[in-house]
């Protein structure tokens, strides 16, 4: 297990690095994992810049003004920061901490000079593992639809989460536009959030967990229900999202830990290149999937006139893994839209069903770095 944690380690941070934004603000709001320690145990954050000169920056925890910790980075001299194990309410929230306000957990970096840097958040535990890119400044919105796969077969670490971490005081916040019968984690009640439609409210640096609990009980809407669902705040907010874990066998325990931070819709493109992992030729593990922010939106695969599909605003597509190039590691896929879409894309870190991560993929007009 050990050898897959590092072929799948390294595949989703080489798939993380041309993603990543430079940028002198970061937040990495907190996620929720389906059983303490299950999909991340160890975890730390990684701080990189091509600047030549060292510069500081400072880690806040939630709305506190106070350095949690300070790091002095150049090109030469990158830093990790160490986090506690499993669940430390800090970029993982225990039940308790779940579908609740919370002003002491998710974390901002912060260059006082301005000068810019990298963030990624690497996690693993016995045999699972994932690593989440920051977007900086550029993960800042108001309109978001929650990304990820679709969670198939049960295990009682199967879960599936989006955290929101708000910029502002007094921002309100809406997800909407997930199946009505998706429920989400209140504490120590898996399916204490009942309703259609929620709302919160954050001031600064406060942050939200949802979570769509799966565990041992199969049902598709929590299976997949959350996905596409709408996350729409009245000032600018910052999501991370994804599975901790889910698996793509039907009737399976098979899993992973699957999580990335995407941009908002604003910052969305109609171009997207996909490049494939070292998954099974079965198709389980590698393919993109597009989610639509507006209705008519045809997808358009490796330069065809005849769109693949054609979804509306919150419907999801899997494209099949037939379509890259080839069907060997470094196969590519182009895929073009007619409106602009959430790409994600799932990909395995080698031909087992439980090596697979996820990866938000920016189009080829964002986040492309200038160094």
């Amino acid at each position: 297990m050990k050898n897959v944690f590092n072929i799948t380690l390294i595949l989703l941070l080489f798939s993380g690095i041309g993603y990543a934004q430079l940028s002198d603000l970061h937040y990495l709001p907190p996620l929720k994992q389906g059983a303490n320690n299950h999909a991340i145990q160890q975890q730390a954050i990684y701080l990189s810049t091509p600047e030549s000169t060292a510069f500081t920056v400072n880690a806040y925890l939630g709305t506190s003004t106070t350095t949690i910790a300070t790091f002095s980075i150049s090109k030469t001299n990158p830093a990790v920061y160490n986090l506690a194990n499993g669940d430390n309410n800090i970029t993982l929230v225990t039940n308790t901490n779940t579908g609740i306000v919370l002003n002491n957990s998710g974390l901002r970096f912060e260059s006082p000079s301005g000068k810019e840097f990298y963030v990624n958040y690497r996690g693993r535990s016995g045999s699972q593992a994932a690593s989440l890119t920051s977007k900086g400044r550029a993960a800042m919105g108001t309109r978001f639809k929650w990304g990820g796969v679709p969670n198939l077969g049960t295990h009682v670490s199967k879960s599936n989460t989006v955290g929101i971490m708000a910029t502002e005081n007094n921002t309100t916040i809406d997800l909407t536009g997930y199946d009505p019968n998706c429920v989400f984690r209140l504490g120590s009640n898996a399916s204490g959030i009942t309703a259609n439609s929620y709302q919160i409210t954050l001031d600064a640096n406060e942050s939200f967990v949802f979570e769509a609990y799966m565990g041992n009980t199969f049902s598709t809407a929590q299976s997949q229900g959350w996905i596409g669902a709408s996350i729409v705040a009245d000032k600018d907010i910052v999501i991370s999202n994804g599975s901790l874990n889910y698996g793509r066998q039907a009737n399976s325990s098979n899993r992973d830990a699957g999580i990335d931070q995407p941009v908002p819709e604003k910052k969305l493109g109609k171009e997207d290149v996909f490049v494939r992992g070292n998954g099974n030729t079965n198709g389980w593990t590698e393919f993109p999937l597009i989610i639509g922010i507006a209705n008519n939106t045809e997808i358009y695969i490796n330069g065809s006139t005849t769109p693949i599909a054609t979804i509306n605003n919150g419907d999801y597509f899997e494209i099949p893994s037939s379509n890259y190039s080839s069907n060997t590691v470094g196969a590519n896929m182009f895929v073009t839209t007619s409106k602009d879409v959430y790409a994600y894309q799932c990909m395995a870190g080698s031909s087992a069903a439980y090596t697979q991560g996820l990866n938000f993929v920016a189009p080829v007009s964002c986040l492309l770095p200038d160094k």
